[in-house]
């Protein structure tokens, strides 16, 4: 089973690199707009951090209404 405290923390930071992104990470060259980090990939991993962490708080157990199939929610 994960350890809830390293759980926590890696969703406290994914959260602060959610709100970098949304503030500061787009630029643009010429007529080309960039960004730096990918939302859709930060936002995925702050979606599996949370169940991750729902999981560990239910000694490892998955509450039979967050069954995932095929990786998705």
């Amino acid at each position: 089973m994960e350890n809830i405290t390293q759980i926590q923390n890696d969703l406290t930071l994914y959260r602060a690199a959610r709100e970098k992104i949304l503030m500061a990470q787009e630029y643009h060259i010429g007529s080309r707009r960039l960004t730096r980090a990918d939302l859709q990939t930060v936002e995925k991993t702050i979606r599996d951090l949370e169940f991750r962490l729902a999981v560990a708080g239910n000694q490892g157990k998955i509450k039979s209404g967050s069954v995932i199939f095929g990786g998705n929610r």
